[in-house]
């Protein structure tokens, strides 16, 4: 085959519009992605019509030239699963409006986008899966078994418990963001989909996938924006001092030892970066909120990129390294020292680099919990130019944390909406920086038009359903600023600190219910204890937090509320001094009436918490 030749290729032409099959082979990990990740991808599709989903490395295993290809995937299985199951859920959505005759006069565009899911699915003779999955933890049993109860295939059986596996599970919440979907929505993500764009890359033996796989992959994953952007910084340096050595007739030996010594400055001011910001997906997350929060600076600003995708990101930094290679180096390794506060704001650096202010830590740390990273776009902008004031940085990162918090449960704003709102708020901080403060950026993000908010009444019936169903993290951070309000700091255990406390389920959450449950919730009745399970295991007054979750788990109502460690005697059930766990202490039971009654207590210090500084009444 000589050396492979990457091509750029759609997602319409690797799936619909080819004779191309694929397969996972045994000794590749099974199917992980989470649902934060999936929902990415799917706002990604919908928000960049063009969206790059990286390369897919494959080997070609037909039996002969004759053949159709047949590709063994190395590298893309999670990205081809997902896409797959996004597929799924819109046949799932799709039969669901013609049956309810909601398709709003699309039923014709509809039925075909039913016919091009079938043609992706399937090999050209429809009769074959297209895709074979890796029969790692069952897998390509529960993707053929999902196949077969959808009616895309008629010759699979269905596995008994594949619905209680990840697969399911994953297809199971896609179908859930799908539902919320118009007509006109459905046809938008599925053309988006098929415009997706991709790298691939084809070998035809394991020892050419391995030397290409290991070039792709850093860390395990991907070839990041991150390593792209370093080799093409270095590569101007390097550019650079040859460029000034014919201009000043240096020798060639010079030139060399110059460039040695320039990349080893860079390689040791690089390092300095990594260490700031360790984790990969930060490292790239921030290469691109520089741009966004900076760009308004005419040194930055590259013309017509108001705002930049993932996938842009490398293309601009080639071009900030051709303006002025210097500049825009040292300005990352210095601003990686502001972002690192916000990847990581416990870890300890050169003895010096904790930040010592309990309350900013805390909120810094729940942002991260919550998942709040368009803000991180504002906050870097603001640690930058504030960088003293810290009552300002934790009264911002405090309301930060409510929006977001409100932003998860409601959906209001949409996620597509939040960076651009971040990097509109920033140009109003540059253009009358002398009245920035906490109620500029309030009354700036509340009153903003390109990202309407959800108002108090909405977020309070998210409170009273399913809460920790809806979103666990924000659940968790819920609870974390409730305890804070009375919390003793003096305890030495940060509330934040999943080793420290994680959230509990009074009524276990665990498929089968201990007798003493049974007993206490419905005298005996299963059935009638499951329903009650069933309806109020993942309401707020059913929560609470716990350093021992898996120590307590299903034990008895009476056994959690005084537990004591074997050996130790240490307190790990509910006489543990949290404030929200006192009510729990002295109880004599725990039936849908106490977490009722418990729910709507904690609903409503849930306003000391969550409302914003503008709706409470003086």
């Amino acid at each position: 085959m000589g050396d492979p030749v990457p091509e750029h290729k759609t997602i319409n032409e690797l799936l619909f519009a080819s004779k191309f099959n694929f397969f996972i082979p045994k000794y590749q990990r099974n199917y992980i992605w989470k649902n934060e990740k999936i929902e990415e991808l799917i706002n990604d599709i919908n928000g960049d019509p063009k969206h790059f989903l990286g390369t897919f490395l494959l080997i070609d295993r037909k039996e002969n030239d004759d053949a159709d290809p047949n590709f063994e995937i190395v590298d893309g299985q999670q990205r081809i699963i997902t896409i797959n199951l996004i597929l799924l859920s819109i046949k799932e959505r799709i039969d669901l409006l013609i049956k309810n005759k909601e398709t709003k006069r699309k039923t014709k565009q509809l039925k075909a986008i039913l016919t091009e899911v079938e043609k992706a699915l399937l090999k050209v003779d429809k009769k074959q899966i297209r895709v074979k999955l890796s029969e790692e933890v069952k897998n390509d049993v529960d993707y053929k078994s999902l196949l077969r109860e959808m009616k895309i295939v008629k010759n699979e059986k269905i596995e008994e418990n594949y619905k209680k596996r990840k697969l399911y599970k994953s297809f199971l919440f896609i179908t859930k963001q799908m539902n919320k979907y118009d007509p006109d929505e459905i046809i938008g993500l599925f053309n988006n989909i098929q415009a997706v764009s991709i790298i691939k890359i084809t070998v035809d033996d394991s020892s050419s996938a391995n030397k290409i796989f290991t070039c792709l992959n850093d860390r395990g994953q991907t070839l990041a924006s991150i390593d792209l952007i370093k080799n093409d910084l270095f590569f101007h340096f390097e550019r650079d001092i040859v460029k000034s050595s014919k201009i000043s007739k240096i020798s060639e030996k010079k030139s060399k030892e110059q460039i040695v010594e320039k990349i080893k400055w860079a390689s040791d001011e690089w390092k300095n970066l990594i260490n700031n910001i360790t984790e990969s997906d930060w490292q790239d997350r921030f290469l691109r909120h520089y741009y966004l929060a900076f760009h308004y600076d005419k040194t930055i600003f590259i013309e017509g990129k108001t705002f930049i995708r993932d996938s842009e990101t490398p293309k601009i930094y080639e071009k900030l390294a051709e303006r002025n290679i210097e500049f825009i180096f040292n300005e990352l390794v210095e601003k990686s020292s502001v972002y690192g506060k916000f990847s990581n704001p416990d870890r300890i650096i050169d003895k010096e680099y904790k930040i010592q202010d309990y309350e900013l830590r805390k909120n810094l740390n729940l942002l991260k919990i919550i998942s709040a990273k368009p803000a991180y776009i504002l906050l870097l902008y603001l640690f930058t130019k504030f960088e003293d004031k810290i009552e300002f940085q934790k009264e911002v990162t405090d309301f930060l944390i409510k929006y977001f918090i409100r932003r998860h449960l409601t959906g209001l704003p949409d996620t597509n909406t939040l960076d651009k709102l971040f990097i509109e708020i920033v140009k109003k901080c540059e253009k009358t920086p002398n009245k920035v403060n906490e109620s500029f950026i309030i009354n700036a993000v509340l009153n903003s038009k390109t990202a309407p908010h959800s108002n108090y009444t909405t977020l309070e019936k998210t409170l009273k359903d399913d809460i920790y169903d809806i979103n666990p993290s924000v659940t968790r951070a819920i609870l974390i600023l409730i305890e804070s309000l009375t919390y003793d700091k003096k305890i030495g255990r940060d509330l934040w600190d999943s080793t420290n406390f994680q959230v509990e389920h009074i009524l276990p959450q665990g498929p089968k219910l201990p007798p003493c449950w049974v007993n206490m919730l419905a005298d005996g009745n299963i059935d009638a204890a499951n329903n009650i399970k069933t309806e109020y295991q993942h309401k707020l007054g059913n929560l609470t937090l716990t350093a021992h979750n898996q120590e307590l788990s299903n034990m008895c109502f009476d056994e959690k509320q005084k537990r004591e460690h074997k050996t130790s005697k240490i307190k790990i059930g509910y006489n543990n001094n949290l404030t929200l766990n006192s009510d729990l202490v002295n109880a004599n039971e725990w039936k849908k009436e106490q977490i009722i009654s418990r729910t709507i207590d904690l609903v409503k210090e849930c306003e000391r918490v969550l409302k914003f500084k503008t709706e409470i009444k003086a």
